[in-house]
């Protein structure tokens, strides 16, 4: 009777759910058949045969629709620990993991048998995915590892235009498998979404549903998101800040979490783009948090990264003109000629952006500014 109700009510707001998806997530878990994997235990180093423990992975696929998102969260239950992973996207090579940690979440050492929540904004992670990817390509995985005694799921990816698509522990829409220890889950090859998981195991319903009406979760969800957001802001201006700071006073850049800046501050001030640095000054400066700040710190990291990687292109190219190799010298000299154009229109755009980060075009120029150079990064890395 309460589940019809809620459905009555959804109907009334103009929601287009349908009867799972007013339904609170079930208890999902394996359903093995009799047919269970089991594995030797896994040795590491001198340590023999010491690694018994198989993690359970559960696998679900996410298509995007083409239409901006508002915000996307989950909340999941499980007993004693619960991972989420998802599929990565800024991959550079083949070496590169297939999947990224989302979030985790453990029960403490006292209570290590207690039933944990993990909450997740998924929001900053399926925009970049509907921002950077055509519509036939917006699919996604979604990995849970937990016990194989169940977990349940909830969340919701409410669009600007007011529709909602719910995301549920269905049996339908999710598989499970068990892998050997020691497995690294980023390099499993089923984050890609057109892996074909029919192998796997599917799953059934082990207990029945949490009795939470669809509008209360929905008020939930929005207001974690909002509180991370928050929180999320505050942790990337700070960061920004110190980043600033590094590429002030040492030349220093942070791109991709790894650091550049061989030669200092000085080789940007000799080499016409002490801009750079007063512009780092000018940012410093600035006490109110905005998430501008925060893109105008990635903009001219990468910025300051393709510069000297395009100096020390032009280096070689030298290099092989002084040594007589002709034909190396000018492959680098054409790669160089082919790239300038590139970084002499970001140059100009960020100028403009970091003049006034307090303006709303600032934002737009800064998105456009990071297209262009991790294109230009793109290109630069498979030199």
């Amino acid at each position: 009777m309460k589940r019809m109700l809620w459905l009555a009510r959804l109907q009334i707001l103009g929601l287009t759910l349908s009867v799972l998806e007013v339904m609170a997530a079930a208890l999902i878990a394996p359903d093995w058949q009799g047919r269970e994997p089991n594995f030797e235990p896994g040795s590491l180093f001198w340590r023999t045969r010491e690694f018994p423990n198989c993690p359970v992975v559960y696998r679900t696929v996410i298509r995007l629709p083409d239409k901006p998102i508002e915000f996307a969260a989950l909340r999941l239950r499980s007993r004693r620990y619960a991972y989420l992973f998802a599929t990565r996207f800024d991959r550079f090579s083949d070496l590169d993991p297939l999947g990224k940690p989302i979030v985790a979440e453990e029960a403490s050492k006292a209570n290590p048998e207690t039933e944990v929540t993990l909450l997740a904004d998924l929001t900053p992670y399926f925009r970049k995915v509907a921002e950077t990817f055509p519509p036939e390509k917006r699919a996604v995985v979604l990995l849970v590892s937990a016990l194989d005694d169940g977990f349940s799921l909830e969340g919701v990816i409410a669009f600007e235009d007011g529709s909602t698509h719910w995301l549920v522990s269905d049996p339908n829409h999710w598989r499970a498998q068990k892998l050997p220890p020691l497995t690294v889950l980023e390099f499993e090859p089923s984050f890609r979404p057109d892996f074909d998981d029919r192998t796997w195991f599917p799953v059934k319903v082990v207990a029945g549903a949490f009795e939470t009406p669809p509008s209360q979760r929905f008020a939930e969800l929005r207001a974690f998101v909002r509180q991370a957001q928050k929180e999320r802001l505050k942790q990337r201006w700070e960061e920004a800040r110190w980043r600033l700071t590094l590429l002030r006073d040492k030349g220093i850049v942070l791109v991709d979490d790894e650091a550049f800046g061989f030669g200092g501050a000085g080789r940007l001030r000799e080499g016409n783009a002490g801009w750079v640095l007063t512009a780092a000054d000018k940012l410093l400066r600035e006490t109110a948090m905005s998430e501008a700040i925060v893109l105008a710190t990635d903009a001219l990291s990468l910025f300051v990264w393709a510069r000297d990687e395009m100096t020390n292109l032009a280096l070689h190219a030298n290099l092989w003109r002084a040594l007589r190799q002709s034909e190396r010298a000018h492959r680098c000299a054409d790669q160089l000629r082919a790239l300038v154009p590139m970084l002499q229109k970001a140059e100009a755009l960020l100028k403009t952006a970091v003049t006034d980060v307090g303006s709303f075009q600032t934002l737009q120029r800064l998105s456009r500014v990071l297209a262009l150079l991790s294109s230009l990064r793109r290109q630069l890395l498979t030199l």
